[in-house]
């Protein structure tokens, strides 16, 4: 366990969210979203989606989206209250391996396994 928490890449924080990301050689070795009801005993919101390994995540900056990215070649964009999948990103042809948000979470820049960078508009619409 020392060695895995030595080698995480990524500590986020924000509001009742914390999430701990490492990738090595492509494989995920600690990735874990808490919310803070989980002290209370209450089990984490799981994010099921992905069709393979998730590579990254991270959150808005005011916490309410998730931005994960997969092997499968797509970005996911969830809700952190619901935990519903909120938008999905497809173009890259190779496995995404990082993922970010801009300051003020309206765009996404995803880096693929295809050797390039997508800046992706991700503004909430209304319903």
């Amino acid at each position: 366990m020392r060695k895995i928490s030595t080698r995480i890449t990524r500590w986020f924080h924000s509001g009742p969210w914390a999430a701990r990301f490492s990738a090595v050689a492509g494989w995920v070795l600690a990735c874990a979203a808490l919310v803070s009801p989980l002290l209370g005993g209450e089990e984490p919101l799981t994010l099921k989606g992905h069709t393979h390994m998730v590579t990254s995540v991270t959150f808005s900056p005011d916490g309410k989206r998730l931005a994960s990215a997969s092997a499968d070649k797509t970005v996911k964009v969830w809700g952190t209250t619901s935990g519903q999948e909120a938008l999905t990103l497809k173009g890259h042809t190779g496995g995404v391996l990082g993922v970010t948000l801009s300051v003020d979470g309206k765009r996404l820049a995803s880096a693929s396994m295809d050797q390039t960078v997508k800046v992706w508009d991700v503004t909430p619409r209304a319903k």
